[in-house]
């Protein structure tokens, strides 16, 4: 029996909440269709 599974990674930046001249860069890791989004560490 074969089994498939998809991977992906996504990165984007959104803007903070308080600032809108900090902006925080997100990363979404995919796999086989659930997606958590993760922040990393530090405001550009």
């Amino acid at each position: 029996m074969l089994t498939y599974s998809t991977f992906s990674v996504l990165f984007f930046i959104r803007n903070g909440r308080q600032s809108s001249e900090k902006k925080s860069i997100y990363v979404r890791i995919t796999v086989n269709g659930k997606r958590p989004e993760i922040s990393l560490k530090g405001l550009f």
